[in-house]
């Protein structure tokens, strides 16, 4: 007593992440690499001083550190992670993650500089695949021919390659006897996109969005899909009607930062202006508050759905201050309309959210007892 009080707190999982050496001609070595150990809450300064000691760099010699998880090519470096006073989580690195480690040369020049002034194979600057996945993808959609391919592989045109086989087949005969002709078809196709989600020529049609896998999050990513295209809750996220019901003082839910995170993924997906997006900072704050989805192994898209749903009705909840609720004995003789009804409301009291809307129901459950033949009706 009197004195200052200090605290300590134990980091069980530390990031663990593989860094690679860039080389004077821009290359690195993908099989190779040393792994380090570091606290989420270490700054990017520090990683740095620890990548020099690590790798026995000059420590006289500017080095500069690029983040992997944001590549879009396979010769794509990512994003450097310029801000030195920046955790690492808030930098959305997670477990197993590549690290670059790029040092300057002695004339000035950057390793990446000579890279990326490398003609490619078509004999154009690589300079391009340092952007990030919605720049590459922007860029892209400007071509209406790229656009036009684009409809013809997400809406079934080329949905198989037995489709292809019979629509090609059939090409000469359909022009022949005056019905839509391959082409045709995809032209009416295209027009019944743009008409449905009102989209402007040269850009994206909203919600044909494909999502990164970071690693093996196909799990994520599936989830994600199905959700995005559950139209009410979509409307719901993407019109904003979300944010005057953020509940950041549910003792259950996230502090709202699921609900956040979700929506300004749904409004990426569904802007129109990308063909990808890669959903690293949504997975950060998944694997924030639940650990066993933090890293990039693989995990089951059924928990990974009910852990979002459940996140985003508590983080969306409602009631601020949810009553007590007294559970009393089944009355085996009321009707089941009644009980039901009556439970209902009851669960109504402590949960009111878009997802009690649109995803919640009931389950009855009868239990006999076989010594007494006493019954139990409950409705979950």
């Amino acid at each position: 007593e009197g004195h200052n009080k200090t605290s300590a707190r134990v980091e069980v999982y530390p990031l663990r992440l593989v860094l690679h050496v860039v080389k004077r001609d821009g290359t690195f070595d993908s099989s190779s690499g040393v792994e380090v150990e570091i606290s989420k809450e270490a700054t990017v300064d520090l990683l740095c001083q620890k990548a020099v000691t690590t790798l026995s760099i000059n420590p006289t010699t500017k080095t500069r550190l690029w983040n992997t998880i944001t590549a879009t090519t396979s010769d794509s470096w990512g994003k450097e992670l310029k801000e030195p006073t920046k955790t690492l989580e808030d930098c959305a690195l997670v477990d197993g993650q590549r690290i670059l480690v790029e040092s300057q040369l002695e004339d000035g020049n950057w390793p990446k500089l000579f890279k990326t002034s490398m003609p490619n194979a078509n004999g154009n600057s690589g300079h391009q695949g340092d952007g990030d996945a919605k720049n590459v993808a922007g860029n892209e959609g400007k071509s209406n021919h790229h656009h036009h391919g684009l409809l013809k592989r997400f809406f079934g045109i080329f949905g198989s390659n037995h489709h292809n086989h019979i629509n090609n087949n059939n090409h000469s005969s359909d022009s022949s006897n005056g019905s839509h002709s391959f082409e045709e078809e995809a032209d009416k196709k295209e027009r019944e996109v743009r008409t449905r989600y009102d989209v402007e020529e040269g850009a994206y049609p909203r919600g044909v969005c494909g999502l990164h896998n970071l690693g093996n999050t196909c799990f994520m990513n599936s989830a994600l899909q199905c959700l995005s295209n559950t139209a009410p809750l979509t409307d719901y996220f993407v019109t904003n009607r979300f944010k005057p019901e953020i509940n950041k003082n549910n003792p259950l839910g996230m502090k709202g930062q699921v609900a956040e995170q979700y929506g300004k993924l749904i409004k990426e997906l569904w802007s129109g202006q990308y063909i990808t997006v890669q959903p690293k900072y949504f997975k950060q704050v998944i694997g924030k508050w639940a650990p066993q989805f933090g890293g990039y192994q693989q995990q089951d898209s059924q928990e990974l759905l009910s852990f979002l749903l459940d996140g985003l009705h508590e983080d969306l909840n409602r009631v601020t201050k949810k009553p007590y609720i007294e559970e009393k004995d089944s009355d085996e003789t009321r009707p089941d309309a009644d009980l039901a009804l009556e439970l209902w409301q009851k669960h109504l009291l402590r949960n009111r959210s878009v997802i009690v809307d649109l995803f919640q129901g009931q389950l009855k459950s009868t239990l006999i007892c076989p010594e007494c033949n006493k019954v139990s009706i409950t409705f979950d």
